[in-house]
């Protein structure tokens, strides 16, 4: 660094020749912004050093530039004690960092470095040299302040900014041959714009604006400092064109140093000024908009990262071979493990064997290029999902002409929990891409379902037993509507549909169709006597006897209170169902036990056949009722009906005993 300020020492002395006024002028635009930028990165002590050293320099120049010892230490005096007011004021406000805050901090920035210790410098050296020969206190004060502006305004910035970058970093991005071109390019376009074109300082600023949108801050402020030497060393060669007269008619006639010193400040130093401070206040807001844009860039990042490890679903991120590389905290939390124990390990050993296995199957299937379709059964298919995204991933490379599907269909699958335990999980699966369009990697996106499926489950079954209880009281219902609540036969309704398919299957066919009409006697008599309980056990044990006594294909039914009716169908001889009248009533007749008690009973019937008797179900039981009640009024404990040797019109009854022996029937009474 101190090579650097003796090189712009040097520079400045051999411009401090054409200024014997000031002769220290133009170092005190090339060293000075050096210098205090060079204090500002360095503690007090070191701060002082440099200080003192760059107003030394600032002393021998003028002194080598043909200045007197007592000018020379006032130079050097002056300088000293503008940069430590200056340093004082930076470093107390901070107001040097906070410059890339946004123009209006830069300004500040600038308003204080710039404006305010040139004038405790400029008011000291007027004060100084004024008593001297040939010193005009206005003219001398004028020369330093216009020169300590305009070399802090054109180099502080820049030298600042190399120094807080770091002066090796800024060799090597600059030793790069392509910005070293650039840079050549850019200072051949300045050259020119100095010495050939007309408003020089106007091209000068499109160029640094050019500059400060491509490049930054720190470029153009660099290149603010190598405009300033560059002038410095034309002024000194004596190449710079002169700045036009007339731009102080107030001074013409008797003060033509004054007038040619604002000449010189208003046609070269002021557009010069004019020519950088724009394009770096450009280059302060293009940073302080890269600068809110990487910070929100940094807050949606944090803030995504948040999401991921904070959301409510578990999180994993698997790359090409299956590894996991990152979980959300949720998946920690869920499956009882610990974040190093997770990351780098195959997703398959977290699965259920089978789950596993199928998964390694598909991927090596996918690998060599065979499509595996999924199972149709999501309870039995493993990851799924999983293998959807991933296999495709892998098949999907930078030269593979397929294309992975970003999103896979939601699939389940068990998941192993630390403590050996198995959770129910639902999957789905979206393939990631890079910058550059090539898989990166599979994000799943895991719903633990374990309570959800076990309670449907119990809801499942509690529904299929509520199902199964429906139907069973259907049927019993239904069993109700057509059979006898007391002894579980048929009832009247059941018998009526019975008997009507009966007659309709028996209608011009040689099947008939028997019907006994039964009535146990006396049946009153047994409920008084011992009560509707006994009642009601006999007629259940009464209709148990007759039932083992029929076919299979007979039906019997109780047609309500002591009355029951049995349905003979394909009998086509009266004595056939007389035979089966018998038949019922010697089983009938066999004492019973009930609660105790030994009890006899016996019965009446009729007997009826289709389609002699009748070819309708009215007709037909009318006939057996008949029949049923004549032989009540015979006597009871007979078979009552139409007997086929008495006529038509006649009407028998007979006691088992009487057909046993032979015997003539006794004709009844007709209807």
């Amino acid at each position: 660094m101190m090579v650097i300020i003796l090189a712009l020492a040097l520079l400045g002395q051999w411009g401090a020749m054409r200024h014997p006024l000031v002769p220290g002028v133009p170092l005190l635009v090339l060293s000075a912004p050096c210098a205090l930028a060079l204090a500002m990165r360095l503690p007090s002590g070191r701060a002082a050093l440099v200080l003192a050293a760059s107003a030394l320099a600032l002393g021998v120049a003028a002194r080598v530039a043909g200045a007197s010892d007592a000018q020379s230490a006032a130079l050097a005096a002056a300088l000293g004690a503008e940069q430590a007011f200056g340093w004082q004021l930076l470093r107390r406000g901070r107001v040097a960092r906070r410059r890339l805050a946004g123009p209006v901090a830069f300004v500040r920035f600038m308003a204080v470095a710039a404006m305010v210790p040139p004038l405790l410098g400029a008011s000291l050296l007027a004060f100084w040299l004024t008593p001297s020969p040939g010193g005009d206190a206005r003219l001398i004060w004028l020369s330093w302040y216009a020169a300590s502006v305009v070399g802090t305004v054109t180099g502080f910035p820049g030298w600042l900014s190399a120094l807080e970058g770091g002066l090796r970093e800024r060799w090597r991005a600059w030793a790069d041959p392509t910005m070293l071109l650039r840079a050549v390019m850019v200072a051949g376009a300045i050259w020119l714009a100095l010495l050939r074109l007309p408003q020089p300082h106007v091209h000068v600023a499109g160029v640094m604006a050019f500059v400060a949108v491509r490049a930054g801050l720190a470029a153009v402020a660099g290149l603010a400092c190598a405009v300033a030497v560059l002038s410095v060393a034309l002024d000194a060669i004596g190449w710079l064109p002169p700045a036009g007269a007339g731009w102080a008619p107030g001074t013409a006639g008797g003060e033509p140093a004054l007038a040619e010193r604002l000449d010189s400040i208003v046609g070269f130093q002021l557009p010069l000024m004019v020519a950088v401070v724009p394009p770096m206040l450009l280059a302060v807001l293009i940073a302080r908009a890269g600068r809110r844009s990487a910070l929100s860039q940094a807050r949606d990042r944090a803030r995504y990262r948040r999401l991921w490890l904070r959301a409510p679903v578990m999180m994993v991120w698997l790359d090409l071979a299956g590894r996991v590389m990152a979980v959300s905290e949720r998946w920690l939390l869920d499956t009882g493990r610990l974040r190093s124990d997770v990351l780098g390990r195959p997703f398959g050993e977290f699965l259920a064997p089978p789950d596993a296995a199928r998964l390694a199957q598909r991927w090596r299937a996918r690998q060599a290029g065979r499509r595996v379709p999924a199972a149709p059964d999501p309870a039995s298919t493993g990851p799924a999902a999983i293998d959807a995204a991933t296999i495709d991933a892998a098949a999907t490379g930078p030269g593979s002409t397929g294309t992975a599907e970003p999103d896979a269909d939601e699939e389940e699958f068990d998941l192993r929990h630390a403590d050996g335990r198995f959770l129910r999980v639902s999957a789905r699966a979206r393939v990631e891409h890079d910058e550059l369009g090539r898989v990166s990697g599979v994000l799943l996106a895991l719903t633990d379902v374990t309570e959800q499926r076990r309670l449907e489950a119990l809801l499942s079954a509690q529904t299929r037993e509520r199902i199964d209880a429906a139907e069973k009281a259907a049927a019993r219902m239904a069993h109700l509507a057509q059979h006898d609540p007391l002894t579980g036969l048929p009832n009247r309704l059941l018998f009526l549909d019975r008997l009507r398919q009966g007659l309709l299957g028996a209608r011009g066919q040689p099947r008939g169709l028997g019907l006994i009409f039964i009535d146990l006697d006396h049946f009153k008599r047994i409920n008084d006597e011992h009560g509707h309980a006994v009642g009601d056990a006999l007629l259940c044990a009464v209709a148990e006897r007759l039932r083992g006594e029929l076919r299979d294909s007979d039906t019997l039914c109780r047609l309500g209170g002591d009355e029951f009716v049995v349905l003979l169908p394909g009998v086509t001889q009266r004595a056939r169902v007389a035979e089966v009248a018998d038949k019922l009533m010697a089983a009938a007749a066999e004492p019973y036990r009930l609660s105790g008690c030994s009890l006899a009973v016996t019965f009446s019937s009729g007997i009826a056949l289709a389609p002699e008797d009748g070819d309708d179900p009215q007709a037909l039981m009318d006939c057996a009722d008949a029949a049923m009640y004549r032989a009540k009024r015979a006597g009871r404990n007979r078979v009552g009906g139409r007997h086929a040797l008495g006529g038509a019109g006649e009407m028998a009854a007979s006691t088992p005993a009487h057909r046993d022996a032979g015997e003539a029937l006794p004709v009844l009474i007709g209807r």
